[in-house]
């Protein structure tokens, strides 16, 4: 059986299971049983039990579904609910195997077994990157690579990551006791706290993360440009000051230091919401650009295709980067 893009439907749900199931044998040789990094338990846990059916499910998905066709016959590769679906799961669990390897390698302990505090900052930069290498791989894949993708993409493999690591912080204070009711609660005022602040965590980080690197797309091809450079910089600090704030704050400032790290951290945090929102409500941020359509290395490239920025609102509208012969066809 062979879909519509001349490839066997059995090829990728077979190559999924295969990674899943390979992923599953390095967390547990590797990550569990040499570093001893237990946080990843549940993902241990999770890899064993969904790696057949993921594959399952995923053959099924691609017998039934059909995508829109381009005009030269092509399946068209764009954002789908689906597409968003598989980059939170699969996109969630490599990215967060990734960090997970890094954070173990690069976290020092102190004797009692404490993170030691000094790594905040490194482990922001370790897994956004982690986060952001997913984000990539997945969006190379799709026809045409608005900023609006990169941030619906970037998002959901954020949130694909804060899953697996909540899951590991809920099970990790039943790792070294006896079940019991205190341990339960405690678990349970765990899972409640970080589902309260899941929206403004990895979700927010690497939906910005995705949407610059997006925006410095060009004829479908990623390029290093200065801004994503400064967004990805950003965004680990933001992260790592996340992580860090209770901590460091009042190392530095004593007790007013626990007040101003939260108010810088969530002033950072409001700034991404906002930019955010102006992303989802610029219509260019829509539209895919050719490399002419902007001047290369401006910062108006980013501020005229997010709508964040003093140029947000002048220029010429953008065309479309989709040739002719490449559009998207009705079916």
């Amino acid at each position: 059986m062979r879909s519509n893009s001349h490839q066997p439907v059995w090829t990728l749900p077979v190559f999924a299971t295969c990674i899943l199931l390979t992923l599953w044998l390095y967390v547990g040789i590797v990550l569990l049983g040499l570093l001893r990094n237990v946080a990843l338990l549940p993902v241990w846990v999770v890899l064993g039990s969904v790696a057949v059916p993921s594959g399952i499910l995923l053959l099924i998905l691609r017998v039934r579904w059909q995508g829109p066709r381009t005009s030269s016959g092509k399946l068209a590769r764009t954002i789908t609910p689906g597409y968003l679906l598989l980059a939170a799961t699969a996109g969630g669990i490599v990215s967060i195997v990734i960090g997970g390897s890094l954070d173990a390698l690069i976290q020092p302990t102190v004797p009692a077994g404490a993170i030691d505090d000094r790594v905040f900052l490194l482990v922001g930069f370790v897994e956004e990157a982690a986060k952001l290498g997913v984000v990539l791989a997945f969006g190379a894949r799709l026809s045409t690579k608005s900023v609006r993708d990169g941030l619906l993409l970037g998002a959901s493999v954020g949130l694909g990551f804060a899953t697996f690591e909540d899951m590991g912080y809920a099970m990790a204070p039943f790792l070294d006791h006896p079940f019991s009711s205190a341990l339960l609660v405690h678990s349970g005022q765990i899972q409640l706290l970080r589902q309260l602040l899941t929206p403004f965590g990895h979700p927010l980080w690497s939906a910005l993360l995705g949407a610059a690197v997006f925006a410095s797309v060009r004829q479908g091809r990623y390029q290093l440009r200065p801004f994503a450079i400064l967004a990805y910089v950003a965004v680990a600090v933001t992260h790592g000051a996340w992580d860090g704030a209770v901590v460091l704050g009042p190392r530095v400032l004593g007790n007013v230091g626990y007040v101003v790290a939260h108010c810088v951290v969530w002033s950072l945090t409001v700034v991404g919401i906002v930019v955010v929102f102006r992303i989802l409500r610029n219509p260019r941020a829509k539209s895919t650009f050719p490399a002419d359509a902007l001047t290369i290395g401006d910062h108006r490239d980013w501020s005229s295709r997010t709508g964040v920025g003093p140029s947000a609102g002048g220029g010429k509208p953008a065309h479309s980067a989709q040739s002719a012969g490449d559009a998207v066809a009705p079916r």
